[in-house]
């Protein structure tokens, strides 16, 4: 009876029936539930949130299937969920699978992978890493390819927040070798793009072309080909046509909209909303801000909603409209409390003082200044904390190394007597002196990390269009050319993770 009624839905569906149809059909065995899953990652590549909408929908209708069946369902929804951008919900729906404690190694290291993507997502990098490290624990005992790729490829998105990119290069290609020992030229495209978004992170905008390229013959559409399609605007010569931009943009844009992604279409309201800054066009600028929120609203990305917030008050701002441009940088405010991100309320705050000091309400501006340098000092002290610990994980490395050399040279002398003895305290003797040396570049390395650098302290006059700054003498200089002037630090250039998040959420794995 259970094989006819299979058969007559699986029928059904042939001549046209509609998705509740399908969703009748019950995930009883371990063969259902892999073939279920793997229908809803291969309808996620063009249609994410139908695929999310599917899997709910079984998902509900396996009430009574077996426990590790309903995990495996769960699971795929928070990944699901991580691929229509609602990371804050997939990150609860994988942490209290976490706590379910399903005893399958491989379904386990998974799982740690997944919630150290969402992490990443969120720049929680410190966090990710413990759970990453899980997972590869958990795969040295027992290895799965598809897991251990997708492992190695969101190490990589770590190296690559860290801007470690040689480093998070090799992971990507590690990756991009699995995908394809497996065949999953979806996957292959995936890594591919964060290769190229590396690329592009390190100036080779040429490699960066070519990785982007090669990705779109890889996927027949949906958000990876968008996402690529606005890599690729980003990528155009600095004098290239603004409309081949926008173009590329508004294609990418269309892809979003017909495949039903919300937090995608978003984003390429606000790339577009930019570009519109950048030729003064601002009421092209304010439709695409303004449809962007409402979209983020629907979506509920907390983060997506205070960028969306901050472009369009900065907008309203730049027409002279300081009362809405406040009053929107006040609510993006709210959203940043819970945030947790100082990157991002470093951002918010800034751009929010600048409103305020220019409507001349100079003691919210100050207060907002000192938020946004408090934020900034605790990012630099994350980034001395983190230098610190490489540089001294490094030094006891090679510390635990030398001592090993030691102790076959003491070994070795027991054996061979007087001539041997010689030759292993020379041995130590070597490895005192390089010790000594190693201590010496310790010592030097960690000043450099912890030296409190000078600071600019007080109020500073930017233009809220240039962000040059007005010196004593009334004449302005660009930032980074007073910032060099007036301090000891020099400019690199890098892609902060805010930024990756906003425009590049794919990387983010």
């Amino acid at each position: 009876m259970h094989i006819a009624r299979l058969l007559f839905l699986a029928g059904f569906a042939l001549w046209g029936a509609p998705a509740a149809a399908q969703r009748e059909i019950a995930v009883a065995t371990e063969a259902d539930c892999r073939r279920r899953v793997g229908e809803f990652e291969e309808l996620s590549l063009h249609q994410p949130n139908e695929a999310l909408s599917l899997a709910e929908a079984t998902l509900a209708k396996a009430a009574d299937a077996p426990r590790p069946l309903r995990a495996r369902l769960q699971l795929c929804r928070g990944e699901l969920l991580m691929r229509c951008g609602r990371a804050d919900e997939a990150l609860a729906e994988l942490r209290a699978l976490d706590a379910s404690g399903l005893d399958d190694a491989v379904f386990q290291a998974r799982l740690q992978v997944r919630i150290g993507g969402a992490l990443v997502m969120q720049a929680r990098v410190d966090e990710a890493n413990r759970h990453l490290d899980a997972a590869a624990k958990l795969l040295a005992d027992s290895p799965d390819a598809e897991t251990e790729a997708a492992l190695l490829g969101v190490q990589g998105v770590v190296l690559q927040t860290q801007c470690r990119f040689e480093a998070a290069l090799a992971k990507f290609c590690a990756a991009r070798n699995r995908a394809a020992e497996l065949g999953k030229e979806h996957l292959d495209a995936q890594w591919l793009y964060n290769i190229g978004i590396v690329q592009m992170a390190t100036g080779d905008r040429a490699g960066a072309r070519t990785s982007m390229a090669t990705a779109a013959t890889k996927v027949k559409g949906g958000h990876m080909l968008a996402m690529i399609l606005g890599v690729q605007a980003d990528l155009l010569p600095e004098g290239a046509d603004v409309a081949e931009r926008r173009l590329l943009l508004e294609q990418a844009l269309a892809i979003e909209r017909e495949i039903g992604s919300r937090s995608g279409e978003a984003l390429f309201h606000r790339r577009l909303g930019s570009l519109a800054v950048h030729v003064q066009d601002n009421a092209a600028a304010k439709s695409h801000f303004a449809r962007s929120l409402e979209l983020t609203r629907a979506v509920g990305n907390a983060e997506s909603i205070a960028s969306s917030l901050v472009a369009l008050a900065d907008v309203h701002a730049s027409a002279g409209e300081l009362s809405s441009a406040i009053e929107l940088g006040e609510e993006a405010m709210t959203h940043c409390s819970d945030l947790h991100m100082p990157a991002v309320e470093r951002h918010v705050t800034g751009s929010l003082a600048e409103v305020h000091e220019a409507a001349g309400n100079f003691s919210r501006a100050l207060e907002l200044q000192k938020r946004a340098a408090s934020c900034a000092e605790r990012i630099a002290d994350e980034n001395r904390s983190r230098e610190v610990a490489r540089i001294r994980a490094d030094y006891d490395a090679e510390l635990v190394a030398n001592r090993h050399k030691v102790e076959l040279a003491e070994q070795t002398m027991l054996r061979n007597g007087a001539i041997a003895a010689a030759v292993a305290a020379l041995v130590a003797l070597a490895f005192v002196v390089r010790v000594l040396r190693q201590r010496a570049r310790l010592m030097g390395a960690l000043s450099v990390a912890l030296e409190d650098v000078r600071r600019l302290s007080g109020l500073l006059p930017i233009c809220m269009h240039c962000k040059s700054i007005r010196e004593n003498d009334g004449s302005w200089q660009r930032l980074e050319d007073y910032v060099s002037t007036h301090s000891e630090a020099s400019f690199t250039h890098g892609i902060c993770p805010h930024c990756m998040q906003q425009h590049y959420p794919d990387a983010n794995g």
